[in-house]
């Protein structure tokens, strides 16, 4: 699928994040979400520094708390539930999401989904 650019705040906020099927997502004995998906280096990287092909992510509770919302809300509801959740001011939740989900982009273990 052919997805627009987000380039914008508006439409990053807008924005859903999802688990790629890539991605296997399970639970700890602590209830934690923990997600393991493909690494994104070159092959003949990994194979020469004996590096592992999957990345490993255990997510603490408030990492949890959000990553239980991504398919179902837009990355704007998700702040806006982190921000009563936790007793933050809006805005201290939203640059704490974008952090977050910066880490997980990066390293392939989410997507933005665009919405119109």
């Amino acid at each position: 699928m052919n997805k627009p650019p987000l380039s914008d705040a508006a439409a990053i906020g807008r924005a859903i994040p999802r688990i790629p099927a890539s991605v296997a997502s399970s639970r700890t004995a602590e209830g934690l979400i923990r997600l393991e998906g493909p690494v994104r280096r070159r092959a003949w990287l990994l194979r020469l520094f004996h590096l592992p092909v999957r990345a490993h992510v255990e997510l603490d509770d408030i990492g949890t708390f959000a990553v239980e919302r991504f398919g179902r809300a837009s990355v704007a509801e998700i702040a806006a539930d982190l921000a009563a959740h936790l007793h933050l001011q809006r805005r201290e939740a939203e640059v704490a999401l974008g952090d977050f989900l910066r880490l997980l982009l990066r390293r392939g273990l989410v997507e933005l989904e665009p919405t119109r």
